[in-house]
């Protein structure tokens, strides 16, 4: 596999091309969801609207921009996962105050989809298996001290073994011993 390494200007030059497009980009999509409410609404066309959902890019924001077109627009999703008009489904403004097409057509107008939702920051499957490690090195220490507390000595070596492989199994996770006995110095396992 071949990694080309770009320069500083070729970056600058990059961002500089991601803002100006990023932005015509936001502009154009949602121009076209507010016309595609007002066709939803008000025509039953569904056609744009299963079209729009297919061509967002990986870039773009999907499910903040389908929950925008869901909020707005009378429609309802079948089992193929397309979506389908649905004349008597109600418009609900965030109060829980039924809109009108109208009133729905205003609020899409009004809220642009990358306002109208939050971005979730994803978790980073590192800090996730770090978290959950970490969580797991903790229940042992917790659980040694209880039970050494308990019993009035210390664990044997091959108890906190037998202890690890509890918590594994309780944790779902494969290879706890070998994993905590790096983690932990050796003295404490």
């Amino acid at each position: 596999m071949t990694i080309t390494i770009i320069t500083d200007k070729k970056a600058t030059q990059n961002i500089n091309a991601i803002k100006t497009s990023g932005a015509k980009l936001d502009s154009l999509i949602h121009e076209t969801g507010v016309y595609i409410v007002y066709q939803v609404n008000n025509h039953g066309r569904i056609d744009l609207f299963n079209k729009f959902i297919g061509v967002l890019n990986k870039s773009a924001r999907k499910e903040a921009l389908l929950t925008w077109l869901k909020d707005h627009c009378k429609v309802s999703q079948k089992k193929d996962k397309t979506w389908e008009y649905k004349h008597d489904r109600k418009l609900w403004a965030k109060a829980g105050v039924e809109m009108t097409v109208e009133e729905a057509l205003e609020r899409a107008s009004a809220n642009p989809f990358w306002e109208y939702t939050k971005e979730i920051t994803p978790t980073s499957p590192t800090l996730y298996i770090d978290t959950r490690l970490s969580s797991l090195i903790d229940a042992l220490n917790d659980e040694t001290k209880h039970i050494e507390m308990t019993k009035g000595q210390p664990l044997t070596r091959q108890q906190r073994i037998d202890l690890a492989t509890q918590l594994k199994k309780i944790a779902g996770i494969d290879d706890v011993y070998s994993t905590v006995s790096q983690a932990l110095p050796a003295a404490t396992i």
